[in-house]
């Protein structure tokens, strides 16, 4: 018989085989988010209680949605732990807002990003045409404040794709903007890359475009150790500042912290009938090195070991933009990234979404349908697992997040009703999903061996640890905690019921923890670090 206890204290010290690391992590819950009509959500923030907050749009009026301006608002969600909404609050005016990415802050409130073409309600804009609208609230959802940067008279909009908080207290927005004049002044032609340095209340310092006579657009932003930032998206331009690499359509660019670029890369291969390579997230690693997270549809150039028409593409260049790897991921379907996450240990976990079920791809719930795609890879860009989450009617992950307990959420949108999928407000009309697994430090204990596992936060903690106790528990179970020599240190009774626990743990030495809950059903267990 395995004993659970060596067994799970080894794997959390790479003390057991790789078939063990190599298990996707189990869901821990999902939660589908919305009303009567349609939902879909391109941000989701990890928070510090264990939970998160998803930032979406919403065109309903009722379900899960209340004070909508007139459709579509910005929507954003407060979910605790267990994915129970805390509150939730929508932002807009009586025309369209929506809604793309949400940057938690370090005063633990939110700034949302998007675009609007709305006037009145919650806009401090003139409306008529598209405008790049950012708007900062605190921890419960109160306005702080907004800025839009306006397009052309002549309808040339913009919009915020990412942004990132600078050392001063401030952020720096990026997008793409067809607008060329007041502030757009030095756009190059058609959309380029924008810049935009906002003071801690949102006031505008600076912007610059970036970009050459094609359509250029940016998709993420991520700062480097040395204080500089990277910046990356997609270029059909071939002129202007797009002057290093031969061919392809992702474009990455370093700035300084004045916006002056300091050196800029062009990649991707000939791209298929579309030429729609793209680059969607970044990453950036201590070292400065930098992990494009996008997707290809080419075999040539500087993209190889692509498995057949869309593949999820990852690339990793050194701080000079120099390719020092790059892999595909995917299966002879449509495979799409759209957002990453730095899982640490030199790994990385993306997230988008697979029509394939073969290649890199297992376990597609509708075949070759459209299934979320979630996949970690290691340093060296190896897949180490990859999890197919969705049903039957169509699913998708356009954002993930990690928080340092190793739990990985990904938000999105969904049709389903079957499969992973519960709870879809109106058949036929998407909704948000939203899906929390378990701690990929722990992935693969529950699968081998039949247990489920706890959920602590927060992790690393320094005075009390809070454990979520399973839902399913109708007797008194015991919960031990052991050390990293399976010594016992705390030993203590759970009531039927109970939904939650806490734990002191200030004067406990720094290190790993392991959590073991014998429950008449089985054991369940988990993990924390006290430092």
């Amino acid at each position: 018989m395995v004993n659970l206890r060596v067994l799970f204290i080894g794997l959390l010290y790479g003390a057991t085989s790789t078939m063990l690391q190599a298990q996707a992590p189990a869901i821990e819950w999902q939660r589908c988010l919305g009303g009567s009509l349609y939902e879909e959500s391109w941000g989701v923030q990890a928070t510090a209680d264990g939970g998160c907050a998803v930032l979406g749009s919403t065109a309903s009026y009722d379900g899960d949605v209340s004070g909508q301006h007139g459709p579509p608002d910005f929507w954003l969600v407060k979910l605790d732990a267990m994915g129970q909404i805390q509150w939730q609050r929508c932002y807009g005016g009586s025309d369209a807002d929506v809604a793309t990415r949400l940057l938690a802050t370090s005063d633990g409130g939110f700034l949302m990003l998007g675009s609007t073409t709305s006037a009145d309600g919650d806009i401090e804009c003139n409306g008529f045409f598209s405008h790049a609208w950012a708007l900062k609230v605190d921890s419960i959802g109160n306005v702080q404040w907004q800025t839009c940067l306006a397009g052309d008279l002549d309808g040339s909009g913009a919009d915020i794709d990412q942004a990132v908080e600078t050392a001063d207290g401030g952020y720096l927005a990026v997008g793409g903007t067809f607008a060329n004049e007041g502030i757009w002044q030095e756009n190059h032609g058609q959309s380029d890359y924008f810049a935009a340095k906002l003071d801690g209340g949102g006031v505008v310092e600076w912007l610059h475009c970036y970009g050459g006579s094609g359509q250029d657009e940016a998709w993420a932003i991520k700062a480097t150790p040395e204080g500089d930032h990277v910046i990356a998206g997609t270029s059909a331009s071939t002129d202007g500042q797009v002057t290093t690499g031969s061919t392809g359509q992702v474009w990455v660019i370093k700035i300084d912290t004045e916006g002056n670029l300091l050196w800029n890369r062009r990649m991707g291969g000939s791209g298929g009938p579309n030429m729609d390579d793209s680059a969607k997230d970044l990453l950036v690693n201590p070292d400065g090195s930098i992990l494009v997270v996008g997707s290809t549809a080419s075999n040539d150039g500087d993209v190889s070991g692509n498995h057949g028409n869309y593949d999820v593409w990852l690339v990793l260049l050194d701080s000079s933009g120099t390719i020092q790897q790059q892999r595909c991921f995917g299966g002879t379907g449509e495979d799409q990234a759209w957002s990453g996450a730095v899982a640490g240990q030199g790994r990385f976990v993306v997230a988008g979404y697979t029509k394939s079920n073969d290649g890199d791809v297992s376990g597609n719930h509708g075949g070759n349908g459209l299934d979320a795609w979630v996949l970690m890879v290691d340093a060296d860009l190896d897949l180490l697992w990859q999890k197919c989450l969705g049903g039957s009617g169509g699913d998708d992950a356009y954002a993930v997040a990690r928080n340092p307990a190793g739990e990985i959420f990904t938000s999105g949108k969904t049709y389903s009703t079957d499969g992973d999928v519960s709870g879809l407000h109106s058949p036929g009309i998407q909704d948000i999903w939203l899906v929390k697994l378990f701690s990929d430090l722990d992935a693969g204990v529950g699968e081998l061996l039949g247990a489920g596992q706890l959920s602590t936060y927060p992790s690393p903690a320094t005075d009390r640890v809070n454990v979520v106790l399973p839902t399913y528990m109708q007797e008194r179970a015991t919960l031990e905690v052991l050390d990293i020599t399976g010594r016992i240190v705390l030993q203590r009774p759970v009531e039927p019921g109970m939904r939650s626990l806490q734990i002191a743990v200030e004067g406990w030495a720094n290190g790993v923890y392991c959590l073991e809950l014998r429950t008449g059903a089985g054991t369940v267990i988990g993990r924390f670090v006290k430092q």
